[in-house]
């Protein structure tokens, strides 16, 4: 990769940035953004998404290993959460997290009890992984036993089962209301195109 990056550089350096004297990509600066890019907001609700991503991940692997799921969109997601500044968070994110996740639904919902009744179907295969998810972004170092003891964290039970719906013969989601339909979002798109 260190060549590819030297040539590359050989030929855009006067192009990307006036003459410096540098001989190696490795000799330059990183660019430098401007502060009004600096939108902590934003940063947490994608370090939210990427945490949670990587708890899907997680249930979609071992759901893979046991045979339950080929792919990552013939799965529905079921984040439970209590209300509040976490719940509205992800409510706020939820296409961008089912996007990021690359699965065929997301649903949120309150956070279910010890009654342990998990709005699970006969036979269906279900899979969870509770998370501490902290409020505000993550400090460097931080270990997740440190964020079970912070009083700002707030946890969410991440829930995969199998898509409940067919797949699209467009898209792959499993989004459609029929065998060999196209989804609602497929529709729409075809229709427009006519």
């Amino acid at each position: 990769m260190c060549h590819l990056a030297e040539e590359t550089y050989s030929f855009a350096r006067d192009i990307v940035r006036p003459p410096s004297g540098r001989f190696s990509v490795f000799q330059e600066q990183w660019d430098q953004t401007d502060a009004m890019w600096d939108n902590q907001e934003l940063a947490s609700e994608w370090d939210t998404v990427l945490r949670i991503r990587d708890a899907v991940n997680h249930n979609i692997e071992r759901a893979r290993q046991d045979k339950a799921v080929g792919s990552s969109l013939e799965v529905d997601v079921e984040l439970q959460v209590e209300p509040g500044p976490l719940h509205e968070k992800l409510v706020r994110v939820r296409k961008d997290l089912k996007e990021a996740c690359i699965v065929s639904g997301m649903t949120i919902r309150p956070l279910l009890g010890a009654d342990g009744r998990d709005h699970r179907h006969e036979g269906e295969v279900v899979y969870s992984r509770d998370l501490v998810l902290p409020l505000r972004r993550r400090g460097v170092g931080q270990s997740d036993e440190a964020l079970q003891e912070d009083a700002s964290a707030e946890r969410c039970r991440v829930v995969i089962r199998t898509a409940s719906k067919h797949k699209c013969p467009r898209c792959w989601v499993y989004a459609s209301e029929g065998e060999n339909k196209l989804c609602a979002r497929c529709d729409s798109v075809v229709h427009r195109s006519q």
